[in-house]
């Protein structure tokens, strides 16, 4: 999954300028960040402006909280670069900003925040497993739910239809 971020200092302080001088800071983080997390989740800089840094955040499953995800690249800038400076607070350093949901699993809506937290459990179960009859169910379950989810929307696709044939009368 790949979530895009971007990240600004919470509450600044005077010493804080912009980003740009930061530049080296930020991709010697990104690249501490890069090797603790190897083949867990890893951080690519999309951009830095004066008052921003883009990033995207690239996770091998879902993160349940994935702003939360963003917060070991906080403590790498605070305790190997002094970043503590640029911030009032001392356990805050950025404000996050999700900018994209590239699953819609990960949005927040109350019905895509129910089925991603059923959904994470049957999704580390089929990668954990060595039982083909649970592989077996779970593919089972999940094509009943995509024939159920094509007739619903097609059920949807009709009542657009003769309800706008009605407007038109």
């Amino acid at each position: 999954m790949i979530y895009r971020f971007k990240l600004a200092i919470a509450f600044p302080t005077n010493n804080f300028n912009n980003y740009k001088n930061l530049e080296n800071e930020i991709n010697s983080a990104i690249k501490l960040f890069n090797s603790k997390y190897k083949g867990q989740k890893q951080i690519s800089l999309i951009n830095i402006d004066e008052k921003n840094i883009t990033v995207d955040l690239e996770t091998n499953l879902p993160a349940k909280y994935p702003t939360r995800e963003i917060s070991a690249l906080s403590r790498i800038l605070k305790n190997d670069f002094k970043w503590n400076q640029y911030s009032q607070f001392e356990n805050r350093l950025f404000n996050v900003d999700m900018i994209n949901k590239e699953e819609s699993l990960s949005n927040n809506t109350v019905i895509n925040r129910n089925l991603y937290n059923l959904l994470i459990p049957m999704y580390e179960e089929v990668l954990i497993t060595k039982d083909e009859k649970v592989i077996e169910n779970y593919i089972n379950f999940s094509k009943k739910l995509l024939a159920l989810s094509e007739a619903k929307k097609t059920i949807i696709e009709a009542e657009k239809i003769c309800s706008e044939g009605k407007a038109n009368k």
